[in-house]
C-alpha cells in the first residue's frame, strides 16, 4: 500500500505520477463534487477540495472512460460527486461530526454514525483515489 500526497503549487495541484483529473483521460464525463460547494451534509465547502475536479488513479480513470465511452452509445454518461477524497477533508468531517453545537443536522445519532462508521480514521478506498461516487445521466 502506498501513501500517496497531494499539493498545492504555486501553479496548482502536484498529482503524483499514477493520480491524474478524471477530464484529462474523459473530458466528456460530468463532474459535480458536492464537498468543493455548499451543497453537501456539512453544508459549507470542505478543506481539501480546491477545485471541481475528480483526482483519480490512472487505472480507475482508463475504467471510468470506457464505462462513459460504451455508456454514450446509448445518450448516457456519468455523473461524478466524489472521487480522490484527500486526508484533509476526513480530518474536517471530524471536527465537524465532534461538533455537537453544530445545528445542519440536529441528531446527533447521524453525526455519531458518520463519525464511527463513515469516518473510520484509517485509510479509505477514497484516500488512495480508487473510489468514486458516480451517477448515470
Amino acid at each position: 500500500m502506498g501513501i500517496y500526497c497531494l499539493s498545492l503549487s504555486a501553479f496548482g495541484w502536484a498529482l503524483p505520477a499514477d493520480f491524474l483529473y478524471l477530464d484529462q483521460v474523459s473530458p466528456s464525463i460530468h463532474t459535480q463534487l458536492q464537498y468543493f460547494t455548499h451543497q453537501n451534509f456539512v453544508g459549507r465547502p470542505i478543506q481539501g477540495y480546491g477545485v471541481n475536479r475528480a483526482i483519480i488513479t490512472k487505472p480507475a480513470a482508463l475504467a471510468l472512460a470506457n464505462i462513459q465511452k460504451e455508456l454514450n452509445e446509448f445518450g448516457l454518461g456519468l455523473l461524478i460527486f466524489d472521487a480522490y477524497r484527500p486526508q484533509r477533508a476526513v480530518n474536517d468531517f471530524m471536527v465537524w461530526a465532534e461538533d455537537l453545537r453544530d445545528t445542519k443536522i440536529s441528531l446527533n445519532t447521524i453525526q455519531m454514525w458518520i463519525s464511527e462508521i463513515y469516518l473510520k480514521r484509517v485509510t479509505s478506498q477514497r484516500n488512495r483515489g480508487t473510489a468514486e461516487e458516480a451517477l448515470l445521466i
